[in-house]
């Protein structure tokens, strides 16, 4: 049996139990609800089949490559422990896509790994190799792996990566880069770096709601999954269905903070900070609109409310990296705006969760937006000078693919796998989720200070938010005017 075959029976193996055991006793009622697990089996297979196939037509175009080295300067994040199969979902996800790319393409797959911690030095570190590489000419490395605000920003300040658009075969309109590349990310009319399915933290970076099922139960609240498959799941709903919660009860509605606070319900509702002007540049709009006022001042009145809302755990006697965890395992709270990162921690308490969207501002908005933290996102970039340029476009492209046959399934299972249950409704949800993900800029760069400024009124100091931002706007808007000058003596 061939080494494909048998990562992709892994796969399944991981997938087909998840789908085909939900729902318990209500799952015999009918042979057509019997035929879901078989039914899902043949689609993934079939979905994997059809990446296989993409992947070999990029070898039929590109040809094989004889053995040559293909070096990725990364940290730990995206590259397996052992090099082998080892019953860990990530790993082996990694380790599969490594032996795939190797087999199709007949190269050496090799990681050039920073021994920094933490992801500034990690970044600072990467950055400067990347730097370093490009005066000495050595074209040491074929793709680097890195934090867009800590090595990304500086490899562009630095003049080290080159814009990529124009690399074939990359193509942005696969479901496996992040959707609206070029509106998101566009610099000067050009993209330098890229993020989706290739990166791991892909699945762990964008905001959703987590909720308590046992209290949901208990307040006799409607399906949640429902409304949000409906395409109902706004704010105003949201506090809807936790108003049956009375306030100083103990028990809250939400718990949020930091990043995950009231950024992410801004973003969710569709508006931007960081925008593309009609010439591809980035560009922070001078005021705020009305709408956009009103809409603030409404989260700014449920989010700053601490009868309703917990922002500071200390406040409840929780402390460290794990208190929003904890309590939502002691039931303190509805619901929990967090990173989906946090569905993989949840899995070692006692606790019955689901996942749903950020709500959207209304219910006529075209998808659920999930705003991705600058501070977690991770991308893939081009050193400005390649030994292979077809080489290094091509084999990002298979791997990307790769990543949606490997990687999305690992942490599907990772994340979803509850207490003592397997929730096939919260997989429907992270589809929703990952359709529209948004990486803003001004969160990336740190633009003037406009992300705090908004953030901060979201959550409640919102006096002077529109005098602040109007400043803070203005500063962003010459930081951007220098970035683009600076690129453009580099090119």
């Amino acid at each position: 049996m061939s080494r494909k075959i048998i990562a992709l029976l892994l796969v399944l193996v991981m997938i087909v139990p998840m789908i085909a055991s939900c729902g318990g006793e209500e799952k015999d009622k009918n042979e057509e609800t019997k035929s879901t697990g078989t039914d899902v089996a043949e689609t993934v297979e079939n979905e994997f089949a059809e990446i296989d196939g993409y992947v070999e037509d990029l070898v039929s175009q590109s040809g094989t490559y004889g053995g040559e080295t293909f070096t990725m300067l990364l940290n730990q994040a995206d590259w397996p422990e052992e090099e082998e199969i080892t019953g860990n979902l990530l790993d082996d996800a990694l380790y599969n896509r490594i032996r795939d790319i190797e087999e199709y393409f007949e190269v050496d797959m090799v990681p050039y790994k920073t021994d920094g911690t933490g992801y500034e030095t990690s970044g600072a570190q990467m950055a400067d190799l990347v730097f370093q590489d490009t005066m000495a000419g050595s074209m040491s490395y074929d793709l680097v792996h890195a934090n867009l605000m800590t090595c990304g920003q500086v490899m562009l300040n630095t003049g080290s990566i080159r814009y990529v658009e124009e690399m074939d075969p990359l193509d942005f309109s696969n479901k496996w880069w992040l959707n609206d590349l070029e509106d998101q990310f566009s610099i000067g009319g050009h993209l330098y770096f890229l993020t989706g399915e290739i990166v791991s933290n892909n699945f762990t970076d964008p905001a959703c709601i987590i909720f308590n099922k046992k209290i949901a139960e208990n307040y006799g609240l409607p399906n949640l999954y429902d409304i949000a498959n409906a395409g109902d799941w706004t704010f105003d709903k949201m506090v809807e269905v936790s108003s049956v919660i009375t306030p100083g009860s103990g028990t809250y509605s939400l718990i949020t903070g930091g990043a995950s606070g009231g950024l992410c319900f801004y973003i969710g509702a569709g508006y931007k900070i960081a925008e593309t002007d009609e010439e591809g540049n980035p560009t922070i709009a001078p005021t705020l609109t009305g709408e956009q006022v009103d809409f603030i001042d409404k989260l700014a009145s449920v989010i700053g409310d601490n009868t309703v809302t917990v922002t500071d755990m200390n406040e409840l006697s929780y402390s460290g990296t794990n208190a929003q965890f904890e309590a939502m395992d002691d039931d303190v709270s509805l619901f929990l705006s967090s990173g989906i990162g946090a569905a993989a921690s949840l899995r070692a308490y006692d606790i019955d969760f689901g996942i749903l969207p950020i709500p959207k501002g209304t219910a006529s908005q075209d998808k659920y937006i999930s705003l991705s933290s600058a501070w977690t996102v991770a991308g893939v970039f081009f050193p400005k000078l390649l030994k292979n340029e077809e080489m290094t476009s091509t084999i990002t492209e298979a791997m990307a693919a790769l990543s949606d046959k490997y990687l999305r399934p690992a942490f599907y299972e990772k994340a979803l796998k509850g207490r003592s249950t397997n929730d096939v409704e919260s997989r429907r949800m992270l589809d929703l989720i990952y359709a529209a993900k948004r990486i803003d800029l001004a969160d990336t760069y740190q633009w003037g200070e406009v992300v705090k400024v908004i953030n901060e009124a979201c959550m409640g100091e919102k006096d002077e938010v529109v005098s602040t931002y109007n400043g803070s706007a203005k500063f962003a808007n010459t930081q951007i005017k220098r970035l683009l000058k600076q690129i453009e003596k580099q090119n």
